[in-house]
C-alpha cells in the first residue's frame, strides 16, 4: 500500500466525484458488512449436522436467515462454503 502525502491524496482525490466517492465508500461498507454475516452464518449452520444432508432446502435456509436476522445471500454464500464438494452435481458435462 502506498502512502501519500496529504496533498497527493487531495490530488488524487479530485479526479473522482463526489457520488463516486460515496459509491466505493458504499460498495466497501456493504461488503464488510456481508462478510460479518458471513461469519456469523457459517456458525450457526457449523452446530447444525442436518445442514450436510443434501435434503436441507433452500426454503430452510431462507427460514435460517428470517429467524437469525441475518442476509440471505450471506447464509447462502456460508452453506456454499461449508458444503463446497459435499453433493456433486448429477448429468453435468464435468460429471461424464
Amino acid at each position: 500500500m502506498n502512502q501519500l502525502t496529504q496533498s497527493q491524496l487531495v490530488d488524487a482525490l479530485t479526479t473522482f466525484t463526489d457520488a463516486q466517492i460515496a459509491g466505493e465508500l458504499l460498495r466497501r461498507a456493504e461488503a464488510r458488512a456481508h462478510e460479518k454475516a458471513k461469519a456469523v452464518a457459517l456458525e450457526i449452520l457449523r452446530d447444525m449436522p442436518e445442514v450436510l444432508k443434501p435434503t436441507f432446502t433452500v426454503n430452510k435456509l431462507a427460514e435460517l436467515a428470517d429467524k437469525h436476522s441475518l442476509n440471505c445471500s450471506a447464509l447462502f454464500d456460508a452453506y456454499q462454503e461449508l458444503t463446497a464438494g459435499l453433493f456433486p452435481v448429477r448429468g453435468g458435462a464435468d460429471n461424464a
